[in-house]
């Protein structure tokens, strides 16, 4: 499912919406203890939450590894997109970077789009990995982006009648500075 204009509900009568009171009361309650949980978590620093996360799964019989730390995760994600600059900078490509990272190029052009954002790499740049075959739609794919006053690749892979892959209409909506 993609989109809401795909659901329908059939056969609903008003029953179907009404809930007990006592389940009322107790998602009332579950909403002021998570309240009050987040407030206290909120205090502990990064680590000290690591540190609790690992003692949980450890007294429940689990094991650490790499990929379940949050700790782990995060400074992955900042770590993975400055390696993926560092390579940019050395002159990679979208397929060259990826191999070297053992990642997938979708993977790496997200981090390409989220590097943009951030002014870590120039609009002006990113020429070199513009697939040749839509180099000469260019101006009319970031047009199209202007006319259907969109950031959704969507509606312009539907105005294009699919003439455009989703990763090539990707590339060229960073162009122009929307994500």
């Amino acid at each position: 499912m993609r989109r809401l204009s795909g659901i329908y509900i059939l056969g609903w009568n008003e029953k179907a919406f009404l809930v007990d009171p006592e389940v009322l009361k107790k998602d009332e309650t579950f909403r002021f203890e998570s309240t009050s949980a987040e407030r206290v978590f909120a205090k502990f620093s990064d680590t000290e939450l690591q540190q609790m996360w690992d003692d949980f799964i450890l007294s429940r019989g689990g094991e650490l590894e790499a990929s379940e730390t949050v700790k782990k995760v995060k400074k992955k994600k900042v770590a993975t997109a400055d390696e993926t600059l560092r390579l940019w900078k050395e002159g990679g490509n979208i397929a060259e970077i990826a191999k070297t990272r053992k990642m997938s190029e979708k993977t790496v052009v997200g981090h390409i789009e989220d590097l943009v954002a951030a002014g870590k790499i120039g609009r002006g740049e990113l020429i070199r990995i513009i697939p040749a075959k839509i180099l000469p739609d260019l101006a009319k794919i970031t047009a199209a982006f202007k006319k259907l006053n969109t950031d959704n690749l969507s509606p312009v892979f539907q105005f294009f009648g699919g003439r455009y892959s989703y990763e090539q209409l990707r590339l060229a909506r960073m162009t122009i500075g929307k994500k």
